[in-house]
């Protein structure tokens, strides 16, 4: 049986837009930064933080550096984990956490370590001057 993780591009369209809070502006939760955090929707189209290459490079980048774990290929165990990270003013990915589990802890694990390894993005911009954006995607292990 031949394993594969499968990361869907149409789920992460609809989940970047979709899995963000439905506020204007979100406290950050770490003691580092008081400042807002932004979500995707309420940013213009052009002030959106940005991933060396886009998105085809961002889908490229998790499907080769991701490894399905042992325990849960053993297991026979597939789910889908929504992440979620800010991108900071620098375009820096901090903060990366669980949104929404799959059930199986280490495919959470693994989902986190992945997002934690990307490089820097572009970062969103606001009225001119780089914000801090929140941004959520799906990363789905399925056993083919």
């Amino acid at each position: 049986m031949k394993t594969k993780v499968l990361f869907s591009a149409l789920c992460l369209l609809v989940s970047i837009s979709v899995c963000a809070a439905d506020q204007e502006t979100v406290k950050a939760a770490s003691d580092n930064s008081q400042e807002p955090v932004y979500e995707l929707p309420k940013l213009n189209s052009e002030d959106m933080p940005e991933y060396p290459g886009g998105m085809s490079a961002m889908m490229t980048f998790i499907q080769e550096n991701m490894k399905y774990p042992k325990d849960a290929k053993a297991a026979k165990k597939e789910g889908r984990v929504l992440c979620s990270f800010i991108i900071d003013k620098t375009g820096e990915v901090t903060e990366v956490k669980v949104a929404r589990s799959s059930g199986t802890q280490s495919l959470d694990d693994e989902a986190v370590r992945v997002v934690s390894l990307m490089p820097n993005w572009k970062p969103g911009m606001e009225s001119g001057k780089p914000v801090r954006v929140i941004y959520t995607i799906p990363l789905v292990f399925k056993l083919q």
